[in-house]
Order: structure tokens, then C-alpha cells, then sequence
């Protein structure tokens, strides 16, 4: 245990020290003991105050540093362990700022603003996204010391913001109106030959989709030894042959376009000519948009762009 030297003077229950409400009327507290004598109780007093109080923070340095507090006259070196005894209180790493957060919510915002941290804000240079068109500094007076900055596309000055240009070294900012942010791919090999920073454009994955025929399903050529998809490219054409009571046509001797599984046309259209109403045929390529409203009412959801669900908040950078 460490030592303190300094002891408190007159401190018994009975000591003879002036009391306190006389010591308070005593002419000598602002002139001291000018001439005559000091009674013992009126210097008992004196002694009593002054060592009190000397006593009572040599032994919190003492406690708080775990160092010696010693009678040597080493005024510096008490200056250094009464420091490091105020660290250990009021700085314990243990508990970080403990007694800031013990004094309220008043307390915390003053500290957060001392250190420019204002209501939690954001890193320098990390873009966030934010619900209003006026800057936070505009919103909370706690960041009233800082500097945001729209991610439009727009350059800014290096000696101006010095910070910023570490992270965005060609002086430019990415322009993020109306886009959407994806995860670097790092390396996984979803998204290869990236950079950070970099643009990609909208894009669509490559799929297939079923053909039709002109019954309005996908069905199987009869007589075909292939799963063929199949339908006559022509216009204003009607199907020749035979209904039967269930609306299936039986006649499958007329010439027609296969279209294979795999895509590829098989077949020809010869004949085609000798046909009644040949004189209304004439072979086309149809292209069937995503947003034909269909017979059973289903109305597809399109646009000039292949887009996801989103809500559109406003992208800042804290610029310093």
C-alpha cells in the first residue's frame, strides 16, 4: 500500500481549535496575524484548515497512483503523481468516459460535439444515405462544423478538403443519383473484373422463353420424334384441318415451321402458296413485349429499365 506523509493537524473530537463561526468573524482571515499573540486555538485552526485539505489529496494521489506521496519537498513530482492519480479516476480505461455518460444526456452531446463527432456522424469520405434535401449540418447544430457534400459527379479541391482526397485521389466524386450500390466483389467471383469505384451498366440475364403455337400452347408436332415446339409464321392465317368436339385440330398434313427444343428452325414453308389463303399469308418474325396485358387480366410491371423494389433517400459524403 503506498505511503502518504502528509497527516491532518487538530483533528481530534476535542481539539482545540476556534470555532468555526468565530473563526469566520476573525479580522486576521483577510489581514492575518498582524501584532499581539495568536491564541493556540485561533493557529490551531489555521494549521487544522491548511492540513486537512493537504492531507485529504496526498492520500487520493497516493490511493489513485498506487505511489508514494512523501514530506521531500518534491513539488514537481507530486504535480506528476497527482496527475496520473486524476487519469486513473477520471480516464479508467476500464470504464471509458463512465462519468461523462453518469452525467445525462446533456453531458454526452457537449462531449460528442467537443470531438467533432456531433449526433454519431459518419466517417470522412464514406458515402451514407440521408432522408432530407437539406445537409445535416443545417439539421443538427452539433454538426454545425461540418462540411457535406452531394455525391453528384461533382470535382472538389484537394487543399480544400484534404481528407476527402485520400480516398477520392482524381478529385471526383461518384455520382449516385438514381443508382444503386453493390458490394465490391473482393475476390468471391460474383461480381469479376471489378474495382472499387468502378460503373457498371444495367444489364439483364440471358434466358429463353417457351414459343407459343397458334393454339396458344406449346405442343408436339404430330409424328415429330422430337420434343418440337412448333407454329406457323404467318399472317391472318387460319389453321386448315379438322375440329374435333374437344377444339383440337386433327389434321396435321399441312406444311409448317418447326421451331427445335434447342431454338433452331426445322422445316419450310413450301406449300404455304397453295393454300386457300395464301393470298393473305406472308411469313413474319413477331416480338411479344413484357408488357402485353393478357387475356386473364395480369399486368406486368414495365419500365424503360430492369429495376428492383427501392426507396430514394439522398447520398452525402462528410467532406470535413
Amino acid at each position: 500500500m503506498a505511503t502518504n506523509q502528509f497527516k491532518p493537524f487538530a483533528t481530534g473530537p476535542a481539539a482545540n481549535v476556534t470555532p468555526q463561526e468565530d473563526w469566520e468573524a476573525l479580522p486576521a482571515l483577510l489581514s492575518g496575524f498582524t501584532s499581539g499573540k495568536a491564541s493556540s486555538a485561533q493557529v490551531n485552526k489555521a494549521l487544522r484548515q491548511t492540513s486537512f485539505i493537504a492531507s485529504a489529496l496526498a492520500e487520493f494521489v497516493s490511493e489513485k497512483s498506487g505511489e508514494d506521496v512523501l514530506d521531500d519537498g518534491d513539488v514537481a513530482g507530486f504535480i506528476a503523481k497527482m496527475t496520473s492519480g486524476f487519469a486513473a479516476e477520471y480516464l479508467s480505461r476500464e470504464n471509458p468516459f463512465g462519468d461523462i455518460k453518469a452525467d445525462g444526456s446533456a453531458a454526452v452531446s457537449t462531449a460528442l460535439a467537443n470531438l467533432g463527432l456531433g449526433e454519431g456522424s459518419p466517417i470522412i469520405g464514406s458515402p451514407f444515405a440521408w432522408p432530407s434535401t437539406k445537409m445535416p449540418n443545417e439539421v443538427f447544430s452539433s454538426m454545425a462544423g461540418m462540411t457535406f457534400l452531394k455525391m453528384n459527379g461533382a470535382t472538389f479541391s484537394a487543399t480544400t478538403y484534404p481528407k476527402l482526397a485520400l480516398l477520392y485521389p482524381d478529385l471526383k466524386l461518384p455520382d449516385l443519383r438514381g443508382e444503386f450500390i453493390r458490394g465490391w466483389d473482393d475476390g468471391r467471383g460474383v461480381d469479376t473484373g471489378r474495382v472499387l469505384l468502378s460503373v457498371q451498366g444495367c444489364a439483364f440475364e440471358d434466358h429463353a422463353l417457351t414459343l407459343p403455337t397458334n393454339q396458344g400452347y406449346a405442343g408436339i408436332e404430330k409424328g415429330s420424334t422430337e420434343n418440337d415446339i412448333y407454329a406457323a409464321f404467318a399472317d391472318s392465317m387460319r389453321y386448315i384441318g379438322t375440329e374435333n368436339s374437344s377444339g383440337q385440330w386433327t389434321d396435321y398434313s399441312q406444311p409448317r415451321i418447326y421451331i427445335r427444343a434447342d431454338g433452331k428452325p426445322l422445316g419450310n414453308n413450301n406449300g404455304l402458296a397453295s393454300m386457300p389463303d395464301a393470298q393473305y399469308a406472308s411469313l413474319r418474325t413477331y416480338r411479344a413485349s413484357t408488357g402485353w396485358s393478357n387475356p386473364g387480366g395480369n399486368m406486368p410491371k414495365t419500365a424503360a429499365e430492369t429495376r428492383g423494389r427501392n426507396i430514394a433517400l439522398n447520398y452525402l459524403v462528410r467532406a470535413s
